[in-house]
């Protein structure tokens, strides 16, 4: 059996291993195992394979995954994201204003979610959301989206940054994510930071 132990110097992990001494009935051998180590590294591969390094958001390759899993499951939505007008902030205060927009941003989604449902980064800009929410909700979640992200600011900086949404529902759609995608770019080609869901 292995577990954590949170402790004032920290969090252990511990394996406990029982046998029982031959011939006696009552008395046993237990054996503990520091394995702090080894979980710790673990951990790190976790989320170097599965997390983006920059905003702590799950990577493409996860999408992918849980993406095949939620097929089995056709009750979710799909969420997609893109910053508005992105590119001009890089090129005008350089990336790493521009990582911390990203980063910004990433907490805004993170603030969303919750046990099934999750956001992903999946390119420079492009985040997507796998949502099990009913539609009233994932309209409301989208709209807090959007107000959040207008409220991120930095000292001296004076762009600010929007977002467009695109959601779809799986039931409806053979190809949910494409049609997200569609409805994203409808929005901006009706003006950016709003939403829409179909």
């Amino acid at each position: 059996m292995t577990f954590p132990i949170i402790s004032s110097f920290g969090r252990f992990w511990l394996r406990f291993v029982i046998y029982p001494i031959r011939n006696k009935t009552d008395l046993f051998s237990v054996f503990v195992y520091n394995l702090t180590e080894l979980m710790n590294k673990e951990e790190l591969n976790y989320e170097r394979t599965h997390k983006d390094s920059l905003t702590g958001l799950f990577n493409q390759y996860t999408f992918d995954y849980h993406y095949g899993l939620r097929y089995q499951n056709e009750n979710f939505h799909v969420m997609y994201l893109d910053l508005d007008d992105f590119k001009e902030i890089n090129d005008r205060y350089g990336h790493l204003v521009g990582n911390d927009f990203l980063k910004a941003f990433g907490q805004v989604l993170k603030s969303q979610e919750c046990e099934l449902n999750h956001f992903y980064r999946i390119g420079g800009d492009e985040f997507v959301g796998l949502l099990f929410l009913p539609e009233q909700d994932v309209k409301q979640m989208a709209q807090t989206i959007i107000n959040r992200t207008k409220e991120i600011k930095f000292k001296g900086i004076q762009s600010k940054i929007s977002v467009s949404i695109g959601i779809s529902k799986y039931v409806d759609q053979l190809d949910p994510v494409r049609k997200a995608d569609e409805l994203l770019y409808e929005v901006k080609s009706k003006g950016k930071n709003d939403y829409l869901f179909g």
